[in-house]
């Protein structure tokens, strides 16, 4: 089954690249040989701009699936820098979203 979730990533801007998500999706459209349909759907980017503050980037998932369908022992998503940069991630929370995307509210997290 498909849920609507909110990907919150927190993170320290240190670097220079951008960061992209792939998670297993319920799109029957996204097709990867050898794999279940929607396994590996792209799901946005973000820029690092080395400001050094910590910072929070969220993807909005209409279609998550979450089936630990994805290679490396059965993740749900990646995240894939285009440069070799050390990038640190702080957390990442899932957030279940009852209604439309459109009016999705997010919390504040505490730093």
């Amino acid at each position: 089954a498909c849920t609507n979730v909110l990907l919150s990533v927190l993170y320290l801007d240190k670097g220079d690249c951008s960061v992209s998500l792939i998670y297993d999706s319920g799109d029957d459209v996204v097709r990867v040989p050898g794999r279940d349909p929607g396994a590996f759907k792209p799901g946005g980017e973000f820029r690092i701009g080395n400001t050094g503050a910590i910072k929070r980037h969220d993807f909005k998932l209409p279609d998550a699936r979450f089936a630990q369908n994805l290679r490396n022992e059965g993740t749900d998503f990646r995240l894939v820098t285009n440069k070799d940069v050390d990038f640190v991630i702080l957390g990442a929370f899932l957030q279940p979203v009852k209604k439309s995307m459109a009016a999705v509210k997010t919390r504040k997290m505490p730093l």
